[in-house]
This record gives structure tokens, sequence and C-alpha cells, in this order.
């Protein structure tokens, strides 16, 4: 016989709404009668012994996840990783999108944190704002992981290492001949766009060849901005021969700009982008790139979340979990040959 909330209800001479809200740990419900209704619930066998058992060690198995963009391929195919991951693990996840509104990143821990989930995983805004709301988590001994880094603030990460990436996608360009070559950055609030600019100047410096501000371009993280970047590059007297952009979006909204303006790519304008998002490999010509591990920086951010929380007492004096995942340069058709 299935077993209603009516039925506890009724054997406990309470409402049926008393029984819902004890069942989910609401505020407005004595713990006697929590205690009553999850006991009752269990002898029936209303729910899975998981939940009453989450309950009793004041556990929902939810997990909060903050992004910045779910319409970048690279941040949808992270939150379906985590998602599938946790779920093997007994979680579920809230998402929360930013849309790159740091307010927003703000306002939508406080609601998780309300919501009474039992970590967060965040791609946090990581430069020129204020942490306060970061460094209120680790007061309230809330576990949390960021997949990404801020420098001021000492905490579990995952990230990739930017700048051996980056390096190794402009010394492939030079490597193919090239000596003028541009770099589309990415947004000013992240640090690895930062990074990606260090990796592109540590190869020009280790081979040589001068560094060329003009050739730094404003970027950002979307097709449009990778575009504007183009038209701004194109407009210059002396022209580039080769780009490497900060993420795929930039290098496929670039590309169609280049091919606008009478250029053949990889032979008049060679270009790398980096994340390795489906659609780079659909372009035409398909697009080289640095292929970052989503897969493994979700399962590393879900695998420290959850050992956080599943053994807070043990974790008070263990080391925090800063992992730096390499990264993988696929080569495809946009770079080419070339003898210059």
């Amino acid at each position: 016989m299935v077993v209603t909330l009516k039925d506890i209800a009724t054997k406990l001479s309470v409402s049926e709404a008393t029984v819902s809200r004890a069942l989910n740990d609401r505020p407005d419900v004595s713990q006697e009668m929590k205690q009553k209704v999850v006991q009752l619930a269990e002898e029936l066998n209303y729910t899975p012994h998981e939940l009453a058992r989450s309950f009793r060690l004041k556990r929902t198995k939810l997990l909060g996840l903050i992004i910045r963009d779910i319409t970048n391929p690279f941040f949808s195919h992270l939150t379906r990783s985590i998602e599938r991951i946790a779920s093997r693990k007994g979680y579920n996840v809230i998402l929360c999108d930013t849309g790159q509104d740091f307010s927003k990143e703000e306002s939508y821990i406080r609601v998780l944190v309300g919501r009474k989930v039992d970590g967060l995983i965040l791609a946090p805004f990581e430069r020129g704002v204020q942490f306060d709301h970061i460094i209120a988590l680790q007061r309230e001994q809330i576990s949390f992981v960021l997949i990404g880094r801020i420098l001021s603030v000492e905490t579990d990460f995952v990230v990739t290492d930017d700048v051996t990436a980056a390096c190794e996608a402009t010394v492939h360009l030079i490597r193919l001949g090239h000596r003028k070559i541009a770099h589309f950055t990415g947004p000013d609030h992240e640090l690895a766009a930062e990074r990606r600019k260090q990796g592109y100047r540590k190869a020009l410096l280790e081979h040589g060849i001068s560094f060329d501000e003009n050739f730094v371009i404003p970027g950002g993280t979307a097709l449009k901005d990778g575009s504007q970047a183009a038209e701004q590059l194109l407009a210059l007297e002396e022209k580039p021969t080769a780009i490497f952009a900060f993420n795929d979006l930039l290098a496929l909204g670039a590309m169609r700009i280049i091919r606008e303006a009478g250029l053949r790519i990889p032979e008049d304008m060679a270009i790398v982008g980096f994340d390795n998002i489906e659609p780079a490999a659909y372009a035409n010509p398909s697009l080289t790139t640095i292929a970052q591990p989503i897969h493994q920086l979700g399962e590393e951010a879900v695998k420290i979340l959850i050992q956080r929380i599943e053994h807070r007492q043990e974790n008070s004096q263990e080391r925090l979990k800063q992992v730096i995942l390499p990264c993988k340069l696929t080569v495809r058709e946009s770079c080419g040959t070339r003898n210059v």
C-alpha cells in the first residue's frame, strides 16, 4: 500500500501541511515534531531511508553551482559534467547563472545558503571586485570549491594551467614561422585572461620576438567580441599574420570578419583558440585550439566538495585542495603550414 502524507498526519493527529513542513525541515515546526514525523515516515517506508538519514545528519543532498554564462559552451559542458558526477554520488545540483553580473553572484550565494545547500561550486569573478561574500562563506564554515582562482583568498580550487597552455599555443604559431602574432584578451575580471596573456608574452620572449602592445586587442568571451576585435585588428596599418584568442568563441567570431575582408585562413591569417568547444571542430576551416579538460575540472570540483561536506570535522586541520590541470593543444586546419 502506498503511504501518503495524510496517513502520517492522521496517525500523529496533525495536518498534512505540518507533516510536509517537518519533512522539509522548515523552521516553523518544532524539533520534537520533526523527529516524530521523520521516525514515523521511516517506519511506514514513506520516503527513501536516505532522505530521512539526510535529515538526521542535517544534509539536504543539494549542491549549489554558480557559473558566469550558461550560453558559453564551456560552461554548459562544465555544468553537465558536474551534474552527472554529483548525481552518481547521490547529490542534486541547483544551477545559478550570473550572466557576468557580479551582484547576482553575491545574491545567488545568499539564496543557495538560504536553501540549505550542503556546499557550493563557484566559477567566480576573480579580479576587480570585493570578495567579502567569499570570505563570509569561510567564516560561516560553508563548504565550497572554486573553479577558478582568487589570489587574495586562500581556498580550495580547481583550475587549468593557463600560462603553460597559452605559451604552447603561441609557440605553435611561432614554429609555423609567424613573428607578428596578435592576442585577443579575455575580460578583465577573469584571472585566466591575465594568465593567458602571460603565456603569450612568455612565448614571444623565449623566441626573441618583441612584444607589441598594438597587437594585444581587448576581446571578451562572446562571438561578437571576437568580431569586434578582428575589425580593430584589421584596421591596423601593420597587420599581424596570426592570432591567439582567449577562447574559441572569440576565434570563431574573428574568423567570419577575416573571411569577409577577403583574407584566407590560414594562408593570410592563422588563428588559435582556447577551450575546444564542439563548434571548433566543425568550423570552416576547423579551429586549432587548446583543449581544456572540462570533465576533469567538474569531477575534481565535485570530489573535493563532497569530501569537505561528508568529513567536516576531519577537515578542520586538513590542507587546502588546490588542483592545477594540464591542457592539450589540438591542431586543426586554422593554422596550416607556413614559411614567412
